[in-house]
């Protein structure tokens, strides 16, 4: 209503009640399906809704019935809202996966692959209030808990092994997983769910969906992806502030010191390779970026190159600041070393030149004639103090050099 109902009163009392009755003649309307979950852009329904959030982490969406899993163009709607908002889908395994079999052939039935999304198995069970007895449930809240736990724990800036999920008390895994199916399961990108710790000394690091379609090796790693997600975060957030500054040099230059005074004592806690090596991150933010169109459009672009594991490696990013907010894309960029030099060799560029005016293409080998290269001056004829014999029916030295000279060097040699 567009006012706030009166309260209700008991009869006979001042006091007003906290529950009222209702009829019972109401509808939950028809079952939910796949185009409910995606919703409308225009009216803001649906996955879309999530725009407004301003913090976004985590995307669960449960499935739509107890017997009706989530089908896969709402997973790559999500997918897609998730990587632009730099969080994470948790999917759930369809209810037919049982066995480690199973997963791997639904896997491939399922063709779903992203860096911004997480699965684990097996699902839940857990006691259901409605049905008053033990039920099987999907796994994808039980998850996001699990890592928002593990955040609390132990914060997401500090480097190191990655932690075993494990379930609260009162839930347990539908069926417990031996060593070799957590690494089948863990080779394949998917995360094995657990209620108690294995027996591995070293746990398996956690991965994401993205199997062989990642960008980079540590696309697939789950917490690697969620770290650099996560300073992307903060630097879009704190850098806003741009957007009402005057586009000029001396605005580009304090972006680039805030972010760099945020990242250095990340880079000196080891989170973008070992610590104290230089070179584990690069902030541009100048003309190169900015040009006349950008500032014309009120557009600020920053890009960010993080170090990778691999050795002169960078991941890089595009923030971009403007009127209609602000949003983070992969960019590629090329770290030259401080002692490159670039120029050109002349000597070898003019070998190379004659080496091609030298050359001869195939119609000319087949059916052409072959003219051979001749300075530009023309040719002189050096006169020897002894006199040349000229055969009989010849022509002397000279008159072959002033035949020469009058037809411009065009005779062609057979």
């Amino acid at each position: 209503p567009a006012t706030r109902p009166d309260q209700t009163f008991r009869t006979g009392s001042r006091h007003p009640i906290g529950y009222v009755d209702s009829n019972a003649d109401g509808d939950d309307g028809a079952p939910l399906t796949d185009y409910d979950v995606i919703g409308s852009p225009e009216a803001g329904s649906g996955l879309f809704s999530l725009a407004s959030v301003e913090d976004l982490s985590f995307v669960c969406i449960p499935p739509l019935a107890r017997d009706r899993d989530v089908g896969p163009g709402t997973l790559m709607v999500a997918a897609r809202l998730c990587r632009e908002r730099r969080a994470f889908l948790v999917v759930d395994p369809p209810a037919a996966w049982d066995t480690c079999d199973d997963v791997l052939q639904g896997l491939r039935e399922l063709d779903f692959r992203s860096e911004h999304a997480l699965m684990c198995f097996p699902r839940v069970v857990a006691f259901d209030r409605l049905r008053g007895r033990a039920e099987t449930f999907a796994n994808c809240g039980a998850v996001a808990g699990t890592l928002a736990r593990l955040d609390e724990q132990r914060s997401p800036w500090e480097p190191g092994p990655d932690d075993e999920l494990l379930l609260r008390l009162g839930t347990r895994p539908r069926r417990l997983l031996t060593e070799a199916e957590r690494q089948r399961l863990a080779a394949h990108g998917v995360n094995p769910l657990q209620a108690l710790r294995s027996a591995n000394p070293r746990p398996l690091p956690l991965k994401t969906l993205a199997g062989g379609a990642a960008e980079s090796a540590e696309g697939a790693l789950l917490t690697t992806q969620r770290r650099r997600l996560l300073v992307m975060n903060s630097i879009e957030i704190g850098t806003r502030w741009a957007l009402f500054a005057a586009p000029e040099r001396g605005v580009w230059r304090k972006l680039e010191r805030q972010v760099q005074s945020f990242l250095q004592p990340l880079a000196d806690a080891g989170l973008f390779g070992p610590p104290g090596e230089p070179g584990a991150f690069q902030v541009v933010c100048d003309e190169r970026l900015n040009g006349a169109d950008e500032v014309a459009a009120g557009r600020i672009n920053l890009l960010v190159s993080l170090r990778t594991a691999r050795p002169g490696t960078y991941r890089s990013f595009v923030v971009t600041h403007a009127r209609e907010g602000g949003r983070v894309r992969p960019g590629r960029s090329v770290v030259l070393p401080s002692t490159a030099r670039l120029g050109v060799d002349a000597e070898e560029l003019a070998n190379a030149a004659a080496e091609a005016q030298r050359q001869r293409t195939v119609a000319q080998a087949l059916y052409g004639y072959y003219r051979e290269p001749r300075p530009p001056a023309p040719s002189l004829v050096v006169r020897n103090s002894t006199p040349i014999t000229t055969p009989a029916g010849g022509l002397d030295p000279e008159t072959i050099a002033r035949i020469h000279r009058e037809l411009g060097g065009s005779l062609q040699r057979f």
